[in-house]
């Protein structure tokens, strides 16, 4: 009797597992109403496509900010990002959403730009900007802080120049006493990780 319950316990298992594996997949969704490419992309339980690019030659850069929700499979237009760029970076600390950087029309300037979007008040808000302006970087958040890394700048001497900087932010502000930046302690504050050696 009980090495026929393993079997069958065993045949259960194996059943469940293929029914697993058959449920991997893609689903098609609701379309993005604005199509581009080179946008920010944060979630916050939604998710929000922010700027970029809507047309080559001449290169169209939009403000445009859309919002999905993956629970009624609807996009919902939100209120436009400040500054159109493209090729920034985006993400989400404590409900708030996060367009950092990115470059103009032709990649003629590059911001250092941070803008904080609150979802509640369908708002956006300047904040302190990033110590280097870059685009095409990447960016991660943990423990409530955000992690810019790497992307490229326009320097005076060398135009286009890919770099290795990694710098932190702390949108809600720091301990009292406590500090990320050797040049000073700010209320909200960017702070260098680590940067390349000249």
């Amino acid at each position: 009797m009980r090495r026929i319950s393993i079997t069958i316990l065993v045949l259960s298992l194996t059943l469940s597992s293929i029914s697993i594996a058959k449920a991997e997949g893609w689903a098609k969704k609701a379309d993005m109403p604005t199509p581009r490419h080179n946008f920010a992309c944060a979630v916050n339980d939604k998710i929000y496509a922010i700027g970029g690019s809507t047309q080559f030659n001449p290169e169209v850069i939009t403000a445009i900010v859309e919002e999905y929700d993956p629970i009624s499979n609807k996009w919902s237009k939100r209120a436009d990002l400040p500054m159109a760029r493209r090729t920034m970076a985006g993400g989400a600390v404590n409900g708030k959403i996060y367009a950092m950087g990115g470059v103009k029309t032709g990649m003629s300037v590059v911001f250092s730009t941070v803008e904080e979007y609150d979802p509640e008040l369908d708002k956006w808000e300047k904040k302190t900007d990033m110590p280097t302006a870059r685009y095409y970087m990447g960016a991660d958040v943990v423990d409530n802080r955000i992690y810019v890394i790497s992307g490229v700048t326009i320097l005076p001497e060398s135009g286009k120049t890919f770099i290795a900087a990694v710098e932190e932010y702390t949108p809600e502000g720091l301990s009292s006493g406590q500090s990320v930046s050797p040049k000073g302690k700010l209320a909200i504050t960017w702070g260098m990780v680590r940067m390349s050696e000249p």
